[in-house]
């Protein structure tokens, strides 16, 4: 049986990059956020009206992406485990932000909750949870960079803000809080790497030494 890896963290904090690098090195099939442009910009240019939909969407997207990781973590021949860029507990943050912004009702905000609930008792549960904790600065330059590169696929992004990463980091710093202090259905059985991630890991080496740690965290 192999072992399932979330990647967190806010907007260009690094997480696919990490899921890349790191299963490749430990031989764990990646499963990548998906983007969805046009729920993306509709949700980006009028979070009022669309935040609840866009949730409501994405949360049924995680919980086919992460019933499939679980079953290659445990079941396959050809991969050694799993690892998920995001997942329903990140999403959780997003969730709980625009909740706190005004941009999903308190109504709607019970009824997502709900929803979360129930379908994190569907899945298996995760092994590690890595939070990669990024100063929103970093990660608002780091965004700037992307967005120069991808000619115009990720414009949706255009609107994030230094204020939004740096709310998005407190609301995700809780849940991380709430992970370690068992309050989750799987928190028992999951350890929680929080792991400062302002600097570039760029060398081989580097990375070796990060899949290096995580293996050393299972020992």
């Amino acid at each position: 049986m192999g072992r399932l890896i979330y990647v967190e963290g806010i907007v260009s904090a690094g997480k696919s990059t990490y899921a890349k690098e790191v299963g490749k090195r430990l031989n764990y099939r990646v499963f990548e956020e998906p983007v969805d442009k046009k729920h993306l910009d509709r949700f980006y240019k009028d979070p009022a009206r669309y935040a609840f939909a866009f949730q409501i969407y994405i949360l049924h997207k995680r919980i086919g992406i992460q019933n499939l990781a679980a079953a290659e973590a445990l079941y396959s021949d050809r991969w050694d485990g799993a690892i998920v860029d995001r997942s329903l507990f990140g999403d959780s943050a997003f969730a709980e932000l625009h909740a706190e912004e005004g941009n999903i009702a308190p109504l709607d905000m019970e009824a997502y909750r709900a929803a979360k609930h129930n379908m994190q008792l569907m899945i298996w549960p995760p092994t590690t949870l890595v939070f990669l904790d990024v100063q929103p600065c970093v990660a608002l330059s780091r965004l700037k960079e992307r967005l120069e590169k991808s000619k115009g696929d990720r414009d949706f992004e255009l609107g994030v803000t230094l204020e939004y990463l740096q709310k998005l980091r407190h609301a995700y710093k809780r849940l991380i809080v709430a992970a370690k202090d068992g309050t989750y259905p799987w928190s028992h059985a999951v350890s929680v790497v929080h792991t400062q991630w302002d600097p570039k890991t760029v060398t081989a080496e580097e990375w070796d030494a990060v899949a290096e740690g995580l293996r050393e965290d299972w020992s």
